[in-house]
């Protein structure tokens, strides 16, 4: 959420409906693939999918293997914690202290920017970002790192836990991951290029998100 999202059978979220649009501009039916961040780039190689969305950050770990769309969105990274410690972890040098416990979600972008941005705290993978925001509310972790679409996502869900933002100029910038084939980046970026002029990937994040937190 509000990226994309399966329930009851069904696929909803402003990338679904992004990807939709965009299949519409090339004349075909969509159809969507299950993947995960630990093995999108393994899937991606083994041409799963042609294109990927759901707020797929652009990194150069990435970058060196796939290509990217241009930027649709770009989002601040979030500290995430419980409410009783939140005024304990209030930016980056709170947390980067070596009796500190940070989970980082492999793969995703967390974990990158928590190895860019900490060297005393402990960075603790964890597999399951379902399972995540669990750790951190029994205190087996202190904090972890997620975007500030995704923290807003989950202070609703959870409301034990509690978010600031990132004293950092860091601000992720998502895009759809497509293979080297240079005609259809050159395709897929000019879209984006339209669709971001018209304010729609934006418009959609937010809609998405509204309907969510119900405000």
């Amino acid at each position: 959420m509000p990226f994309s999202i399966e329930q009851d059978g069904r696929l909803f979220g402003s990338d679904i409906e992004l990807a939709a649009r965009l299949a519409q501009r090339f004349g075909v039916k969509p159809v969507f693939v299950r993947t995960s961040f630990p093995t999108l780039l393994e899937d991606l190689r083994a041409d799963r999918f042609d294109v990927g969305f759901s707020g797929i950050s652009i990194t150069p770990k990435r970058e060196a293997v796939a290509s990217f769309s241009v930027a649709y969105f770009r989002v601040g990274e979030a500290i995430l914690t419980r409410c009783q410690n939140a005024s304990q972890y209030p930016n980056l040098a709170s947390l980067d202290r070596p009796e500190v416990r940070v989970l980082v979600y492999p793969g995703g972008t967390g974990e990158h920017f928590a190895h860019d941005h900490l060297r005393r705290a402990q960075i603790t993978p964890f597999p399951d970002k379902g399972g995540a925001f669990e750790e951190v509310l029994a205190g087996r972790v202190d904090a972890m790192f997620t975007d500030e679409v995704d923290a807003k996502v989950r202070v609703k869900q959870y409301p034990d836990l509690s978010y600031t933002l990132a004293d950092s100029p860091f601000r992720d910038p998502k895009g759809i991951l497509i293979s080297r084939a240079a005609d259809l980046v050159a395709a897929v970026s000019a879209w984006v290029t339209e669709s971001v002029a018209a304010g729609e990937p934006t418009r959609l994040i937010e809609q998405h998100l509204k309907e969510f937190l119900g405000s």
